[in-house]
């Protein structure tokens, strides 16, 4: 994992974002390979905005099947755009497409599948892609609650 700038996190919030992301990961997978919520992949993108706005990715995996060389599309790109879509309006990108879509740019991403939290006086985005947006949105919900658990006790 990188070393984040300006120490965004507490000491011990790197430990816990792998092992609260990787549990999800691991408890998810035989429901995203099977196809049974709408697609046999998911990449999943946490990031820390630091208190200069510089963003760093703390966290990156993906549960597949497929080698990342054969998936349909690049789920980690996209999952990195709601991020960035995310970065610049303040809202998640659901927010943006159901509620603002005035803000959407040329080129933005066009679906939604992601959530933001405070941690440590921090903003964290956890985005997804590969799943329906609805599952993609869950699964980074379940994933920002359990940080918040597990960085409380």
């Amino acid at each position: 994992m990188p070393s984040l700038p300006h120490d965004p996190l507490p000491e011990h919030a790197n430990v816990i974002v792998d092992r609260v992301v990787t549990g999800v990961s691991t408890g998810l997978k035989p429901m995203i390979t099977s196809g049974f919520l709408g697609g046999g992949l998911l990449a999943i993108v946490v990031t820390v905005i630091a208190d200069d706005g510089s963003a760093l990715e703390v966290w990156h995996g993906h549960i597949a099947d497929l080698p990342e060389a054969d998936w349909p599309e690049d789920s980690y790109g996209i999952a990195r755009a709601k991020t960035a879509l995310t970065l610049r309006t303040g809202l998640t990108a659901e927010q943006v497409h159901k509620s603002h879509p005035g803000l959407l740019l040329p080129g933005d991403v066009e679906w939604w599948g992601n959530t933001q939290l405070q941690i440590g006086g921090r903003r964290v985005i956890v985005s997804a892609s590969g799943l329906d947006e609805i599952w993609d949105q869950r699964i980074c919900e379940a994933i920002a609650d359990l940080l918040v658990i597990a960085l409380a006790s």
